[in-house]
């Protein structure tokens, strides 16, 4: 073998063991490469179990959001629904004591009526029987005693219609307390579903902003 083929021969083989580096520097380098890969992989996988597990929170959280405000809205229904019984009740109460206290006017004003013609009647017939005998004027004077009595009992059916009006006032004070009770019942409902609100849509913005989208409410 001359010196020429020999030279050839170490170029191959320079060639050869240069292409073996080579060769084993690509396996390290895919090794390597293959590695991060895996691990890119298991922690794209981490990242997506931890995000649906904070997911899942926020769903839960909302649910229980969402169900907390059912529940405020079911007991002011029912406490509203009873202030409206309570004030039914009492118009009731108001409308049959107005009845009664007409009824009794209009006795009262038959009475009246009665005993206006019956002081009519009795003093037409002093006015016949002025000259008449003493029996005559001591019958008078009975009807006169009889007719302060009366009087009397006018006075009081003033008193009692009095008491009755007075009476009428304090009922309707107190049906627009109940009124007024109700509406500040209502006005703090409404804050606090307001307030409510704004968390749940606070919660869906935040989701929003970690690239996730918003749960649909139900």
């Amino acid at each position: 073998m001359n010196s020429q083929s020999q030279d050839r021969l170490d170029r191959v083989e320079q060639l050869l063991a240069w292409t073996a580096e080579q060769t084993a520097a690509n396996s390290r380098e895919i090794r390597e490469l293959c590695q991060s890969v895996q691990e890119l992989r298991q922690s794209i996988q981490e990242s997506r179990a931890q995000s649906a597990e904070e997911n899942a929170a926020r769903l839960r959280e909302i649910e229980e959001l969402r169900q907390s405000i059912q529940e405020s809205r079911t007991q002011s229904a029912e406490e509203n629904a009873a202030r409206l019984r309570e004030i039914e009740e009492l118009r009731q109460s108001i409308q049959e004591s107005r009845t009664q206290s007409a009824e009794e006017n209009a006795a009262r004003l038959r009475e009246i009526e009665e005993l206006r013609q019956s002081i009519q009647e009795s003093r037409a017939e002093f006015a016949e029987q002025a000259a008449a005998q003493a029996q005559s004027l001591r019958e008078l004077q009975q009807v006169v005693s009889e007719t302060r009595s009366d009087l009397a009992h006018l006075a009081e059916w003033a008193e009692e219609v009095t008491q009755a009006l007075v009476t009428l006032t304090a009922l309707q004070r107190e049906h627009e307390r109940a009124i007024q009770a109700i509406n500040q019942r209502q006005a703090e409902t409404d804050q606090r579903f307001n307030v409510l609100l704004e968390e749940v849509r606070y919660l869906i913005r935040r989701q929003g902003s970690d690239g996730n989208p918003p749960p649909s409410l139900p």
